[in-house]
């Protein structure tokens, strides 16, 4: 893998993680930390006080052993939101299991579930974020047997990875960047020219106002109680009816998720709640 340094844009040894201006960076529990140093001084301080409050929050609900199980699994056994993962494999595994030994990147892996699920189907991935822990961030990856590569760097910049790849896979994660669709329009680049990228979890309103309201009461409430600004990043936080529009001009094809229908007909009803779809990009 060819990996730029994120201070000077010079390629980066990656026997030692060196650049030739003499940046260093490191391999902390098995991730590649590629933090600019900009941007690390902002980050770092604020990503583990969120850390702190998430475990001091959650706990440790899954154990070591569950976390090869999921999407599936006892732990998470009538958990809705993991029901809502396991339609992402459902909808994902035809996608992606005639594709063995190609090239993927995912953004957002979160706890690493999607991850080692594609690693079983012996894709060669590469999993960015900026969360690192081993709650629900790129140190899970030593709970399963399978092996990828894990990056913790500003995924909102991918110039610093001076690569392409077969498969993208952003997961369920497209909302939470400042303009979701110029996001999309990024990885564009990233993209090879037989390859595809694929958008999960994409959730559109028709009228977002009650949406923002949760956002802003979400950051309100979280700033009151831990006295601690919620945003590692700006962010937008939803995809609305435009967004749905600019993503279909850029050739995405949005799939209705086929359990979700009684949802997105709901939707049709109260327009303040979300159709549920996933996007697929091909060049």
């Amino acid at each position: 893998m060819k990996l730029l340094c994120p201070n000077c844009d010079a390629a980066l040894n990656m026997e030692s993680y060196i650049c030739k201006n003499n940046h260093r960076f490191k391999i902390d529990d098995g991730v590649l930390i590629l933090l600019g140093e900009e941007f690390s001084e902002k980050l770092n301080p604020r990503l583990s006080r969120f850390s702190e409050i998430r475990k001091n929050k959650l706990g440790k609900y899954l154990k070591e052993q569950d976390y090869p199980f999921l999407p599936y699994g006892d732990a998470v056994s009538g958990n809705v939101e993991w029901r809502i993962r396991q339609f992402d494999w459902e909808i994902l595994l035809p996608l992606l299991k005639d594709r063995k030994g190609q090239r993927a990147l995912e953004i957002g892996p979160y706890n690493g579930w999607l991850t080692h699920r594609m690693a079983k189907l012996q894709l060669e991935i590469t999993a960015i974020d900026y969360f690192i822990d081993d709650l629900d961030g790129l140190k899970t990856k030593k709970y399963y047997r399978e092996g990828w590569k894990s990056i913790q760097m500003d995924i909102r910049d991918l110039s610093i990875i001076d690569e392409s790849f077969d498969i993208i896979v952003v997961n369920r994660c497209l909302q939470f960047f400042e303009d979701p669709v110029e996001y999309f329009s990024s990885l564009k680049e990233k993209v090879s020219q037989n390859g595809m990228i694929i958008l999960t979890g994409l959730q559109f309103f028709k009228n977002p106002q009650q949406k923002r309201n949760q956002i802003e009461k979400m950051k309100s409430d979280f700033k009151w109680g831990h006295n601690f600004d919620f945003m590692l990043v700006p962010f937008k936080g939803y995809l609305d009816f435009k967004d749905r529009q600019k993503l279909s001009s850029q050739n995405v094809y949005l799939h209705a998720y086929p359990k979700l229908r009684l949802s997105n007909l709901k939707s049709l009803i109260k327009p303040s709640l979300p159709r549920h779809y996933f996007g697929v990009y091909h060049p």
